[in-house]
């Protein structure tokens, strides 16, 4: 029987376990039936549909090259220029690791600030509330200067005794009483006030309008005062408070003590008024006659409130 008669099914042919590189290819092809060794048979990347997700090795040169990085906040992350199938490594992503670290610590540190800045904003809206109610009550006053106010107020009481030894005399050419010590000097508390020595006439001018740190107010003026006088002497002329040269209150004794002798007689004095002072306004005390001011006298000045 002739071969060309000879039937041979493809499914009669053995089954081989590998195919080796010395192998071949049965290929028809339009120039006839070749064969190809297995080592040259290529399938290109147009014939295969789905090549970009079998294997990397068919996306291009870049596999092989350097990976290419993008800096972000200090750290180095891969960049979109780094080819999609790059087989990367720790080293390649551990700055996008080390980002993401800072980046959760940045998130759990905003949480604890906007806290903070939800507690503070309200703390802010009570302080707003507060100082409306105070600007509210200072237009409702009527008071030109409370509603101007624009530097701080500064406290300017005081207090001047006659404690030390010897006799302070009244001079008889200004009248002017004089004092031995400051026991609350205005000045501690308002450097705007002019204020005389201890051992001086007694002087005080309050801080101008301009100096921004006293008001007109209402001032308490009180004062003890015990004056020596001589035998059959009658001290009944008043202590004089003035203000701005103009006298606006009068003292007069409430008692005498008149022993029939010299280093003995005295007159007392209970000095309390309510004044008012504007701001520059100069107070002055005085005693007409040349007298002698006994130790244990003591004068004061203290600020009700404003006007």
């Amino acid at each position: 029987m002739a071969i060309e008669d000879e039937i041979i099914n493809i499914s009669d042919i053995d089954i081989g376990a590998e195919i080796l590189r010395t192998d071949k290819l049965l290929v028809e092809t339009n120039n006839g039936t070749k064969l190809v060794e297995f080592k040259d048979f290529v399938i290109g990347t147009e014939n295969i549909s789905f090549y970009n997700v079998i294997s990397s090795a068919f996306l291009g040169d870049n596999i092989t090259g350097a990976a290419q990085y993008q800096s972000i906040s200090g750290f180095n992350l891969l960049s979109p220029g780094t080819n999609a199938g790059y087989k990367t490594s720790y080293e390649h992503v551990s700055g996008s690791i080390e980002l993401t670290k800072v980046n959760n610590s940045a998130v759990s540190e905003l949480a604890t600030v906007s806290g903070k800045i939800a507690t503070n904003e309200s703390a802010l809206q009570a302080l707003q509330t507060s100082v409306a109610g105070i600007y509210d009550t200072l237009e409702a006053t009527g008071n030109d200067a409370l509603k101007t106010v624009t530097k701080s107020i500064k406290d300017t009481n005081f207090k001047v005794g006659f404690m030390a030894g010897g006799s302070p005399e009244i001079s008889r050419h200004t009248n002017l009483i004089p004092f031995t010590d400051i026991l609350v000097n205005p000045t501690d508390t308002n450097s705007d006030v002019t204020f005389s020595n201890a051992g001086e006439n007694f002087r005080m001018t309050y801080p101008t309008e301009a100096a921004g740190s006293f008001v007109k107010s209402l001032i308490l003026f009180m004062g003890s005062f015990r004056i020596n006088i001589g035998q059959f002497e009658r001290f009944h002329n008043p202590i004089q408070l003035s203000i701005n040269n103009t006298v606006v209150h009068n003292c007069y004794p409430v008692l005498y003590d008149v022993s029939g002798r010299n280093s003995q007689d005295y007159a007392i004095y209970q000095f309390n008024t309510v004044e008012v002072i504007s701001p520059g306004d100069k107070v002055q005390l005085f005693a007409p006659g040349r007298k002698v001011i006994a130790q244990g006298s003591t004068f004061a000045g203290i600020k009700i409130n404003g006007v």
